[in-house]
């Protein structure tokens, strides 16, 4: 399963999801973005801050999760974005 995503031309973050693997990408500098993952169940499986000034992309491996529902939420300065996938 391959799921790419991006809400809006206007927000910076373009997201992509395979079998194992999530991309985020940066279309342009956000600053730090903090990552999150939670799973169905409100447990936090994998938080990181990514400096957007450094690193345009970041790759998630997911492919040893549980199968479920998952949010990924991506924070920036007063921008909260919040999406969700399966696995």
């Amino acid at each position: 399963m391959m799921l790419s995503r991006s809400v809006s031309t206007a927000i910076p973050v373009f997201v992509s999801l395979d079998d194992t693997e999530l991309g985020i990408f940066f279309n342009k500098s956000v600053g730090v973005a903090q990552v999150t993952i939670v799973d169905e169940t409100g447990n936090v499986v994998y938080q990181e801050a990514i400096d957007s000034n450094l690193t345009a992309e970041t790759y998630i491996e997911v492919g040893g999760f549980d199968s479920g529902n998952y949010s990924l939420q991506i924070t920036y300065g007063s921008t909260k974005l919040i999406g969700t996938f399966q696995l």
